[in-house]
This record gives C-alpha cells, sequence and structure tokens, in this order.
C-alpha cells in the first residue's frame, strides 16, 4: 500500500528510518544506472563508525574511594574490626557502549578511470546530531568532498537536527532540502527545499564536464522505498511524530490521516 502522505512520511523518521535509508539509496542506484550507462557506474558504498552516546547530563562517579580507617567504621555498622571485610551486595548498573553504525552512499565514477565524479549522501540521524561521533564524522567527510574535484549531492530528508551548514539560514518552513554542490558553483550550492505538505522533487545530478545531468525523480523513488519495505504495516500512525509538528501541519496530518483511514 502506498503512503497516506503526498511526499515524505515523517513517521519513517521515528520509526522505520535504518531501513528506508538503506531502500532509498538502492532506489536511487535502480533509477540512475540505466541513465549512466556505458560511460559511468553506480555503486553503493558503506560508511562504518562508532557512536558514543551517553545520556545527557549524566555524570559518573569514582567506583572505589580511600578513606581513613576511623571514617570507614563510623560509615558502615557491618566493619566490625581492622581485620574484617564489609559485606556488600553487587549491584546492577547500564554501562554506556559504542553502537557500531552503517550508512550507505552512492558513488558515480567513470568508469573506464574509476575516477570518482559525483557522490550523493543521505542524512541519517547520527550525522545531524551535534557533537555526537556521526557527526564529526560527516562534517569531516562533507569537508574533504567539497575540497575534491568532485560534485557532491546531499539530501536531508530528516526534521530532526542540525542542516547542512550554510552561510545563510534556510527558510524556517523547511521540513526537508536537498543541496547539490556542483564544482563549477563552488562555493555556492543550490538548494531545494520543501515542506511536509509537498511531494518530493526531481533532482538534476550533474556528470563530468561536457556530460548532461542525470534525472533523480525523489517522489518516484520514496514510492518504490515505502512499497517495497510495507511501511503501512508496521509504522503507528495513531502515535505523534517526533520531532512535534508545527500546529497547522499536525492539524492537516490528522485530517489526512483520518480520510485515509476512511
Amino acid at each position: 500500500m502506498s503512503s497516506p502522505f503526498p511526499g515524505m512520511d515523517p513517521f519513517i523518521e521515528m520509526e522505520e528510518w535504518s531501513d528506508f535509508h538503506g531502500a532509498m539509496i538502492f532506489a536511487f542506484r535502480a533509477q540512475l544506472a540505466p541513465q549512466l550507462r556505458p560511460r559511468y557506474v553506480v555503486r553503493a558504498e558503506t560508511r562504518v563508525y562508532l557512536e558514543r552516546s551517553f545520556p545527557e547530563g549524566q555524570q559518573f562517579q569514582p567506583d572505589v574511594r580511600i578513606v581513613k580507617s576511623g571514617e570507614a567504621r563510623r560509615g558502615s555498622e557491618r566493619v566490625t574490626s581492622s581485620s574484617q571485610a564489609a559485606v556488600l551486595e553487587p549491584e546492577l548498573f547500564d554501562i554506556p557502549l559504542p553502537e557500531e553504525h552503517r550508512e550507505h552512499f552512492l558513488v558515480i565514477r567513470d568508469r573506464d578511470r574509476r575516477e570518482v565524479v559525483t557522490v550523493i549522501e543521505v542524512l541519517s540521524p547520527a550525522n545531524k546530531r551535534r557533537g555526537g561521533d556521526g557527526y564529526r564524522e560527516y562534517c569531516a567527510k562533507r569537508e574533504e568532498l567539497l575540497c575534491r574535484h568532485v560534485h557532491l549531492i546531499e539530501l536531508d530528508l530528516l526534521r530532526g537536527g542540525s542542516r547542512p551548514a550554510t552561510i545563510q539560514p534556510l527558510s524556517g518552513a523547511t521540513d526537508y532540502c536537498a543541496f547539490i554542490h556542483r564544482l563549477e558553483l563552488r562555493p555556492k550550492a543550490q538548494v531545494l527545499q520543501w515542506t511536509v505538505r509537498d511531494r518530493l522533487p526531481e533532482l538534476r545530478i550533474p556528470l563530468a564536464e561536457g556530460d548532461a545531468d542525470v534525472k533523480l525523480v525523489l517522489q518516484k523513488a520514496f514510492e518504490v522505498a515505502y512499497e517495497g519495505g510495507e511501511y503501512d504495516v508496521t509504522i503507528d500512525y495513531h502515535s505523534k511524530p517526533k520531532p512535534p509538528l508545527r500546529k497547522g501541519d499536525a492539524t492537516w496530518i490528522k485530517q489526512l490521516l483520518a480520510a485515509h483511514r476512511n
């Protein structure tokens, strides 16, 4: 079944993002590959990193404290002499461990020279969480690509988190956006902005100098990914999307979902 939304489904962000991210990447590849042959090839590659997530405001206290013998006797009634050990029951605590993240992205290469021509990124929540390992990893990769002789496409289909850095702020009404960093336009980038009420746009993907752009129809890719993932079965459309919607959009979505159920 198709999504009840005309464009991007805001419920995917909080419930099915991990699966959806990969599905979109491979839907892009399937759409682009026939347009790129025979001069170019498009491949999905994977970035792997560890995300160290700690609860905000969490404080860590030392596990062992050295005290004077007199203080120990005063603080524990179970210590009866210097030769006796206190009897303590162990407690279970949650320990923060780094989590491995794997993120797919697309690379378009010249078939003969194997040189990278264009990179297509779909941002994940970890890429947009300021201060996190995923954010630092992505920003470093972005900076590296912008300093190389390649085109970069950044697609942000998440309402939450920080947007890719720009000198001028994006519109406050923007829910989703796409950045097209063309070599010939740097340090400027083409930016498309749209809302949760809009259909996803068509992107023009740049290639090597002298070759025409190819088309990436985001709406078509979204529909393929959504229906292939059968997200209508798993998403709870009775819940409230996170992050919270603007008041007008919340009312609109409530009406949209009610009509869809009928």
